[in-house]
């Protein structure tokens, strides 16, 4: 993998050096909200952890977590650029064929210009330049 397709995606197997910080936080984290609660939340002790476990576990360890949708959804945004030049490069492809299409000497000078083509018994002579780009003539 290139260094520019890493760029932006978030590492998952380097998270793990952290999770012992992280298991330290949220268990200071849920001791000060033990003491802050109301007498609501102590009551429902339960069901908050619970909720609270769940969504821990699906914003950090599930298969479909936060990390791995963030960077989905990068790649999704890449290819829709690609997706809208590669739709107006269509159109100016189909824009180009209307044309070339319209009349037989139009086609006749693209084809002769393009892809080199000739009449029997007629020389072609192909200008290149120092790179061996074709010159083309200035209208």
């Amino acid at each position: 993998m290139k260094y520019t397709e890493s760029v932006g995606k978030f590492n998952f197997a380097n998270a793990f050096l952290f999770k012992p910080l992280f298991l330290l936080l949220l268990i200071n984290f849920l001791v000060i909200m033990k003491k802050v609660l109301p007498s609501y939340f102590k009551r429902n002790q339960f069901y908050f952890y619970t909720a609270l476990g769940f969504l821990v576990w699906l914003t950090f360890f599930d298969r479909s977590n936060l990390i791995s949708q963030f960077n989905l959804w990068m790649d999704l945004n890449k290819l829709e650029e690609q997706k809208g030049y590669y739709e107006e490069q269509l159109r100016l492809v189909k824009i180009e064929e209307k044309e070339i299409m319209g009349n037989a000497k139009s086609l006749e000078k693209f084809a002769r210009e393009k892809y080199l083509m000739k009449k029997e018994g007629e020389t072609v002579f192909v200008l290149v330049d120092k790179d061996g780009n074709l010159i083309e003539e200035k209208e």
